[in-house]
């Protein structure tokens, strides 16, 4: 895709992450560690992170030339919504702490 439909993707992905990060350490305040979103700039890319315990999920913009892709580190084969990756993180028992 073009670099700025890249960069329009990247950017409504980060601000749905943004929304939703900022809604679930609200709603489990005190119940578990926070999330936390890292931006990350450089190395040909712009990337965030969002983090919570062990867990994971990465999530970049790349541009070679004209071209640009996103790029969302999650289990080898599988491309969920963003919601649905930061839902398995705060699930019980994962990521070495318990919600409960």
């Amino acid at each position: 895709m073009s670099v700025a439909a890249a960069a329009d993707e990247w950017f409504a992905l980060r601000a749905r992450a943004e929304q939703l990060v900022a809604e679930a350490n609200a709603a489990l305040a005190g119940r578990t560690p926070p999330l936390d979103l890292v931006d990350e700039a450089g190395r040909g890319e712009l990337a965030f992170v969002v983090r919570h315990g062990a867990g994971s999920v990465r999530v970049a913009m790349r541009r070679y030339r004209r071209r640009g892709w996103v790029d969302v580190d999650a289990e080898p084969g599988r491309d969920p919504a963003i919601e649905d990756l930061i839902n398995d993180m705060l699930t019980p028992g994962r990521n070495g702490h318990d919600n409960g």
